[in-house]
């Protein structure tokens, strides 16, 4: 199934980005499960819990002043998964993209977030320039 906007889950995890920090947590407990997680390869470890993954979001807000994230393509969903590849620009010129791949919970909301960041991988049988 693709989606042509954000899923309802998605959309308050990507608000808690831009909205006044005070209003990260709110976000945060309508986007994920209780227990939900968050990981990346650049994280040391998962981010545990809606007080953590808030900490987290506020600490990382400051690298992303000034830019606007938009999705580079649609979101699909198999199931209970969610995907998409996003991108954050700053001045017209990309900063920073990747890919995020979403487990929903029974409820909807997010149960683990893994967010790759960096240019997606080819294609099977694509070479990538280096």
């Amino acid at each position: 199934m693709r989606y042509c906007c954000a899923h309802p889950a998605v959309a308050a995890y990507e608000v808690a980005w831009t909205d006044p920090p005070e209003r990260i947590a709110e976000h945060v407990a309508r986007a994920f499960a209780p227990d939900g997680v968050f990981v990346s390869p650049w994280l040391g470890r998962p981010v545990v819990g809606h007080e953590a993954i808030s900490e987290h979001i506020a600490a990382s807000r400051g690298r992303l002043a000034g830019t606007t994230v938009r999705h580079t393509s649609v979101m699909e969903r198999v199931g209970n998964v969610l995907s998409w590849t996003w991108a954050f620009a700053a001045d017209g010129q990309t900063v920073a993209s990747g890919m995020d791949v979403v487990v929903l919970a029974e409820d909807e909301r997010i149960a683990l977030l893994a967010a790759f960041d960096g240019p997606t991988p080819p294609s099977v049988g694509e070479e990538r320039d280096s």
